[in-house]
């Protein structure tokens, strides 16, 4: 009430002697109900708030101010919300701002976020609210009204309150917007039923804006409580540091006195003496205007004791001298264009084929959001656009001088640029238009989310251009602009002053750069040679690989080809046959193994990985999968890319695990159906990732088990829970051989793998089979059998060990391993035995399956395998969704089971998925 009370009392001390001799007991009604009004929506409660927004609510707009309902003005805001930036964020939230995202329904709990969202919508309408709580009352529980006012019992009652609530509303307006309700509610703006309405309106903006004394914002509060808004602290600063607001040194002026402590606060208070100024200029207009010739009733004479404001912070100077700051906003500055000519090179690492990539990336932005527009059928089909068979063309012209590029003109038939775009946004290195509220607006949902695919990103609009030459031109017309009054310039980045004359062209735009004699010559080295006009992935100048919008090159007149097998898929042109699909949010994910292909595309645009096949952006932890070609659609820009486009800002992709996941539906799916065509072949897919050993058994993606095969990657082993293992070393066949071993070990019943590695040395009996035999003996046979291996039996031909010892002199070390070996029964064998104990049927029949002829020889060790159950279990999204799929960490051998997975399958993936990676299986084949 304190502050109602002070902004009544302000009213009536700011008005001159005249003006209260000529004011009407319905002046002084209608005045106090105004300021009991003005700020009453401040106060609305939670339930308040939800009975305003609500769809159905009795708060409905009033007439003559051409505004939205309640509901409407929220969903709007919203949308808005969701789209502020940082800086925004921050002053509304504080530095632990977050993203908006959504609100609570009226069930659920609000957070500090949220009343502080809620509350800059009101602050933004409270003025507007006021006027309604007049007339309607203040929202309440359930979509009820607690009415303050009985508008029932007269027709006079009823005309004070709604004049009262329109002089509270004109606090947040400008005077002029409530003429209109003036003359057409009651029949003019001078006087109505002895009230003055427009003067009150004078009176009350000019006291309210006049209450920042610190009596308004004690220390104590803001001490003892941190303010929920950064707003409503940064004013309650300004407040503290006002002292005293007087009238002695000029009749008609406000004096203020005021002891800013920090240069924010003074900047702050200077744009508030600054905006006072400005009010009390426009009031004075407003009051002249409607009461100036209205000397016959002496209303000429309503008027303020105020028209200027002065402030001790006025004389910078004199200020600064008694300060214990710079009274000046100091903040970081470039030197423009010279900045820009540092900054251009560098920032694209020299590369001039990014200027093309880049003003062409903005050209298919603009062609998108112009079919988007004209597709949904909120503006009519341009009907004078640039004469090309393309959406997008790209010209290389020669020079006269010489055979080389010197000049490119990149042309469009998109949406244009404004004067506004062009000025704000095109010339200005990094401000994109497409982060702004006013291209939001137009092209983003109600949920924030884009309804266009965005390519360009970064801001960098004429900066690219400077890549290529000095100079560039630009004509251009927004859809919007009528005939006649498209854009042009020309211009350098030294230009002080661009001309921007007016011309009759085309909607769309055209950009053309002169193109320096040394830069041409590398640009046309990088063309396609007359032999093969053709474009491909490979070639720098050509990125984009989409149809729709279609884009062409031309050099000499000539249209380069594009082969249609290198076309990208699309939202809108999809390749069903040869690409997989995943869909998350913000990104379509189309992926493939097909040919060399593309690593990584974004809406169409090539990315230039420098990392190529070393790379690692999805399988980063059992990298058993190399990344697929992918083609990402991503509308809002999300997925993260440098400012070069030549590779990820990110370890990994953002749908790594998604996509993944796919792949192992299609792994499983391909390896199952490979195993019932034909079971004595180790199936093998496009995707698979060679490991990088010395140890060929390490490298080797299936190994043999107990149950059929299983993956050679520890998660899947350790799953698997194996008791023991048989390694051998020496002749080849592997996979035979570790077949045969497993049929040997199924009669023990216990889980084994086997595994063989190809040793010429050990096979021939050959110099360094010392070598290879100690690194078998240490279990060098696989990764995960050396770290769990508890003990081990290793059997060697005695003529190997033999050899070793007369021929191959060991060392002390080697020496004294290899004499432990003694001779089994029978003269070939020798023998390590460890804690093993095993059948002698079973180790007499290893032992004759690998007895080899002709002397070649095998080596093998029996290994016991410990899993303990401290052992760091293994996180592997390859596992888990194999786990979810096939149940068990294996896959079986046997028809009839692979036959019974492969329905169950079906099942799990859906006909729909599985019918479509079938179809893509057999296009590979």
């Amino acid at each position: 009430m304190n502050h109602i009370e002070l902004v009544f009392n302000t009213s009536i001390e700011i008005a001159n002697d005249d003006s209260i001799k000529l004011l009407s007991a319905a002046d002084f009604a209608i005045l106090i109900n105004a300021c009991l009004l003005h700020d009453a929506g401040l106060h609305l409660t939670k339930d308040g708030f939800y009975s305003l927004i609500d769809k159905n609510c009795i708060w409905k707009p009033l007439p003559h101010f051409n505004e939205s309902p309640w509901h409407d003005l929220w969903i709007s805001f919203l949308a808005e919300a969701r789209r502020f930036n940082d800086k925004t964020l921050e002053s509304l939230f504080g530095t632990n701002f977050k993203p908006v995202e959504s609100f609570p329904n009226s069930s659920e709990v609000w957070s500090e976020f949220d009343y502080l969202l809620a509350g800059e919508f009101i602050r933004r309408h409270h003025a507007r609210l006021a006027h309604e709580i007049a007339i309607y009352g203040i929202p309440s529980t359930n979509g009820t009204t607690f009415k303050i006012f009985n508008a029932e019992e007269s027709d006079d009652i009823f005309f004070a309150i709604e004049l009262s609530g329109l002089v509270a509303r004109s606090h947040g307006i400008p005077l002029r917007d409530t003429f209109k309700y003036l003359e057409k509610r009651f029949h003019g703006r001078i006087e109505t039923r002895s009230a003055h309405p427009v003067f009150l309106m004078a009176l009350l903006r000019i006291a309210d804006y006049l209450q920042i004394q610190s009596e308004r914002a004690p220390t104590a509060r803001t001490k003892m409580a941190t303010m929920r808004s950064p707003i409503s602290a940064r004013e309650w600063l300004v407040h503290q540091c006002v002292e005293d607001i007087s009238n002695v040194s000029d009749p008609e002026s406000v004096d203020i006195k005021a002891k800013p402590t920090d240069v924010e606060a003074y900047l702050r208070l200077q744009h508030w003496v600054t905006g006072l100024q400005q009010e009390l200029d426009q009031t004075w207009a407003v009051l002249g205007e409607v009461f100036g010739l209205q000397s016959h009733n002496k209303l000429n004479k309503l008027g303020l004791r105020f028209r200027r404001v002065k402030s001790n912070i006025d004389d910078t100077y004199d200020f600064e001298r008694e300060s214990d700051f710079v009274p000046q906003r100091i903040n970081f500055t470039t030197s423009e264009s010279e900045l820009l000519k540092l900054l251009v090179g560098p920032l694209y690492s020299n590369d001039i084929m990014v200027g093309i990539r880049e003003i062409v990336q903005n050209a298919l932005d603009a062609v998108r959001e112009l079919n988007l527009l004209v597709d949904a059928g909120e503006i009519p089909a341009p009907t004078m656009q640039w004469q090309t068979d393309y959406d997008v063309k790209v010209e290389f012209l020669n020079s006269d001088e010489d055979n080389c590029v010197g000049k490119i003109v990149i042309s469009d038939r998109g949406v244009g640029m404004t004067l506004l775009t062009l000025r704000d946004y095109f010339l200005k290195a990094g401000a994109s238009f497409r982060k702004s509220d006013a291209w939001k607006r137009q092209y983003e949902d109600g949920e924030g989310r884009s309804r266009v695919q965005r390519t360009g990103r970064f801001g960098v609009g004429a900066l690219a251009a400077f890549l290529l030459g000095n100079r560039i031109s630009v004509e251009t017309r927004h859809y919007s602009a009528p005939v006649g009054r498209g854009l042009s310039f020309t211009a350098t980045m030294d230009t002080d002053a661009i001309n921007i004359t007016y011309l009759d062209c085309p909607v769309g735009t055209r950009i053309s750069v002169d193109i320096p004699k040394h830069v041409g010559k590398n640009i046309s080295d990088s063309l396609p040679n007359l032999s093969w006009r053709k474009l491909s992935y490979t070639l720098p100048i050509s990125s984009y690989f989409g149809r729709k919008p279609s884009l062409a090159y031309s050099m000499g007149g000539e249209t380069l080809d594009i082969d249609s097998s290198l076309i990208l898929p699309s939202l809108n042109f999809t390749i069903d046959d040869i690409w997989h699909k995943v869909c998350i949010e913000h990104f379509t994910i189309f992926w493939n193994y097909i040919g060399s292909g593309v690593p990584i595309s974004v809406n169409n645009v090539i990315i230039n990985d420098k990392k190529g096949n070393y790379r690692n952006y999805m399988d980063s932890d059992e990298f058993l999968f190399s990344d697929p070609n992918i083609e990402v659609v991503d509308f809002s820009g999300h997925f993260p890319l440098n400012l070069q486009r030549n590779e990820l800002a990110s370890r990994s992709f953002p749908f790594a695990k998604e996509l993944l996941e796919d792949v192992v539906d299609d792994f499983i799916v391909s390896t199952i159906n490979s195993l019932i065509e034909d079971p004595s072949i180790i199936p093998d897919y496009p995707g698979i990732r060679t490991a990088y050993s010395y140890r060929y058994s390490d490298r080797r993606t299936w190994l043999y088990c107990s149950d059929g095969l299983v993956l050679n990657r520890s998660s899947f082993l350790k799953k698997y829970n194996l008791n023991f293992a048989i390694c051998n070393c020496g002749i080849s066949d592997e996979t035979a051989i570790d077949y045969s071993l497993i049929e040997f070990s199924k009669a023990l019943s216990l889980r084994c793998i086997a595994t063989s590695v190809f040793s010429p040395s050990i096979a021939y009996a050959g110099f360094k089979s010392k070598g290879d035999l100690l690194e078998l003996i240490r279990g060098s046979g696989n990764e995960f059998i050396r770290h769990h291996t508890e003990s081990l039996n290793c059997y060697v031909p005695a003529k190997i060990l033999d050899k070793i010892m007369s021929e191959f002199r060991p060392g002390r070390e080697a020496k004294g391993i290899l004499s432990e070996f003694s001779a089994e029964s029978g003269d070939y064998w020798k023998a390590i035995s460890g804690s093993l104990s095993f059948d002698t049927l079973f180790v007499d029949s290893l032992k004759k399956h690998l007895f080899a002829e002709n002397e070649k020889f095998n080596a093998f060790t029996l290994n016991k395998i410990t899993i303990s159950d401290k052992d760091e279990e293994v996180q592997s999204i390859i596992l888990d969704r194999w786990m979810k799929l096939v149940g068990v960490p294996y896959i079986p051998v046997e028809i009839n089971k692979l036959k019974n997975l492969r329905r169950r399958l079906r099942e799990k993936l859906s006909s729909t998925k599985y019918e479509n990676i079938m179809r893509i299986r057999k296009i590979n084949s």
